[in-house]
Protein backbone atom coordinates (compact mmCIF):
# COMPACT_ATOMS: atom_id res chain seq x y z
CA UNK A 1 0.00 0.00 0.00
CA UNK A 2 1.62 3.01 -1.18
CA UNK A 3 -1.11 5.62 -1.28
CA UNK A 4 -4.24 6.29 1.32
CA UNK A 5 -7.01 8.74 0.68
CA UNK A 6 -9.28 10.62 3.39
CA UNK A 7 -11.85 12.60 1.34
CA UNK A 8 -12.73 14.84 4.29
CA UNK A 9 -15.88 17.67 4.98
CA UNK A 10 -14.34 18.20 8.45
CA UNK A 11 -17.07 16.74 10.47
CA UNK A 12 -16.29 14.11 12.94
CA UNK A 13 -16.67 11.31 11.34
CA UNK A 14 -14.22 12.75 8.81
CA UNK A 15 -12.12 12.98 11.89
CA UNK A 16 -12.51 9.69 12.58
CA UNK A 17 -11.52 8.43 8.77
CA UNK A 18 -8.63 10.28 9.21
CA UNK A 19 -7.47 8.58 12.80
CA UNK A 20 -7.55 5.34 10.93
CA UNK A 21 -5.71 6.40 7.71
CA UNK A 22 -2.71 7.86 9.62
CA UNK A 23 -2.63 4.77 11.46
CA UNK A 24 -2.76 2.64 8.39
CA UNK A 25 -0.11 5.17 6.95
CA UNK A 26 2.48 4.44 9.53
CA UNK A 27 1.96 1.08 9.94
CA UNK A 28 2.47 0.55 5.93
CA UNK A 29 4.96 3.62 5.02
CA UNK A 30 2.30 5.38 2.98
CA UNK A 31 1.36 8.40 1.73
CA UNK A 32 -1.10 10.19 3.33
CA UNK A 33 -3.45 12.72 1.19
CA UNK A 34 -6.47 14.60 2.65
CA UNK A 35 -8.94 15.55 -0.14
CA UNK A 36 -11.77 18.16 -0.05
CA UNK A 37 -14.50 18.63 -2.33
CA UNK A 38 -16.52 21.76 -2.53
CA UNK A 39 -19.77 20.64 -4.54
CA UNK A 40 -20.24 23.17 -6.94
CA UNK A 41 -23.74 22.43 -7.57
CA UNK A 42 -25.10 25.70 -6.08
CA UNK A 43 -23.53 27.68 -8.90
CA UNK A 44 -25.65 25.69 -11.46
CA UNK A 45 -28.41 27.63 -13.85
CA UNK A 46 -27.49 30.99 -12.92
CA UNK A 47 -28.59 30.90 -9.50
CA UNK A 48 -25.76 33.63 -8.54
CA UNK A 49 -24.58 36.01 -10.85
CA UNK A 50 -20.48 35.48 -12.04
CA UNK A 51 -18.89 37.90 -9.49
CA UNK A 52 -20.93 36.74 -6.43
CA UNK A 53 -19.89 33.21 -7.44
CA UNK A 54 -16.26 33.84 -8.07
CA UNK A 55 -16.16 35.22 -4.39
CA UNK A 56 -18.38 32.64 -2.76
CA UNK A 57 -15.46 30.06 -4.34
CA UNK A 58 -12.34 32.52 -3.20
CA UNK A 59 -14.12 32.63 0.20
CA UNK A 60 -14.70 28.69 0.46
CA UNK A 61 -11.43 27.82 -0.78
CA UNK A 62 -9.56 29.85 1.41
CA UNK A 63 -11.70 28.58 4.47
CA UNK A 64 -10.70 24.75 3.21
CA UNK A 65 -7.16 25.42 2.45
CA UNK A 66 -7.06 26.77 6.06
CA UNK A 67 -8.11 23.59 7.57
CA UNK A 68 -6.71 21.12 5.11
CA UNK A 69 -3.12 22.96 6.07
CA UNK A 70 -4.08 22.47 10.27
CA UNK A 71 -5.09 18.98 9.82
CA UNK A 72 -1.93 18.78 7.88
CA UNK A 73 0.08 20.31 10.57
CA UNK A 74 -1.50 18.38 13.06
CA UNK A 75 -0.60 14.89 11.57
CA UNK A 76 3.13 15.85 10.78
CA UNK A 77 3.66 17.34 14.52
CA UNK A 78 2.82 13.80 15.59
CA UNK A 79 4.11 12.38 13.11
CA UNK A 80 6.39 13.80 11.55
CA UNK A 81 8.07 11.06 8.90
CA UNK A 82 4.60 10.67 7.58
CA UNK A 83 4.38 11.90 4.08
CA UNK A 84 0.74 14.38 3.91
CA UNK A 85 -0.26 16.49 1.47
CA UNK A 86 -3.67 17.75 0.58
CA UNK A 87 -5.97 18.80 -2.43
CA UNK A 88 -8.98 21.15 -3.09
CA UNK A 89 -11.45 20.09 -6.03
CA UNK A 90 -14.95 21.95 -6.72
CA UNK A 91 -17.48 19.88 -8.34
CA UNK A 92 -19.48 16.88 -7.10
CA UNK A 93 -18.06 14.90 -4.13
CA UNK A 94 -18.49 11.60 -5.54
CA UNK A 95 -17.64 12.09 -9.26
CA UNK A 96 -14.15 14.52 -7.82
CA UNK A 97 -13.23 11.14 -5.06
CA UNK A 98 -13.30 9.39 -7.52
CA UNK A 99 -11.69 11.13 -10.46
CA UNK A 100 -8.86 11.79 -8.19
CA UNK A 101 -8.13 8.37 -6.17
CA UNK A 102 -7.86 7.45 -9.77
CA UNK A 103 -5.58 10.30 -10.98
CA UNK A 104 -3.26 9.10 -8.27
CA UNK A 105 -3.49 5.58 -8.39
CA UNK A 106 -4.49 5.34 -4.93
CA UNK A 107 -4.33 1.87 -3.41
CA UNK A 108 -7.31 2.63 -0.27
CA UNK A 109 -9.89 5.00 0.14
CA UNK A 110 -10.85 5.46 3.75
CA UNK A 111 -14.05 7.83 4.77
CA UNK A 112 -16.33 8.20 7.26
CA UNK A 113 -19.75 8.01 7.03
CA UNK A 114 -22.71 10.55 8.71
CA UNK A 115 -25.56 7.28 8.99
CA UNK A 116 -27.70 8.82 7.25
CA UNK A 117 -30.81 6.96 6.78
CA UNK A 118 -34.54 6.57 5.76
CA UNK A 119 -35.56 10.18 3.26
CA UNK A 120 -33.01 12.11 3.72
CA UNK A 121 -30.61 8.77 2.15
CA UNK A 122 -33.33 8.04 -0.29
CA UNK A 123 -33.15 12.07 -1.68
CA UNK A 124 -29.47 12.88 -1.34
CA UNK A 125 -28.04 9.57 -1.62
CA UNK A 126 -24.98 8.53 0.12
CA UNK A 127 -21.39 10.01 -1.25
CA UNK A 128 -19.67 6.90 0.94
CA UNK A 129 -22.09 4.10 -0.80
CA UNK A 130 -21.35 5.54 -4.19
CA UNK A 131 -17.76 5.46 -3.82
CA UNK A 132 -17.50 1.77 -2.18
CA UNK A 133 -19.22 0.63 -5.26
CA UNK A 134 -18.12 2.62 -8.17
CA UNK A 135 -14.13 2.94 -7.00
CA UNK A 136 -11.26 0.64 -8.60
CA UNK A 137 -9.62 0.22 -5.37
CA UNK A 138 -10.45 -0.74 -1.98
CA UNK A 139 -12.14 1.61 0.39
CA UNK A 140 -12.57 1.36 4.10
CA UNK A 141 -15.40 3.04 5.71
CA UNK A 142 -15.45 4.30 9.39
CA UNK A 143 -18.34 4.84 11.11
Amino acid sequence: MKRIMVPTDFFESSKKAIDYAVDLAKRYNAELILLSVVDDRIFQDGFLDAFIEQEVIRSRNGVVEERLKAIKKEITDKEPSLKVRWKMSLGIVFTEILHYAKEENVDLIVMGTHGTTGLAHVLIGSTTEKIVRKATCSVLVVR
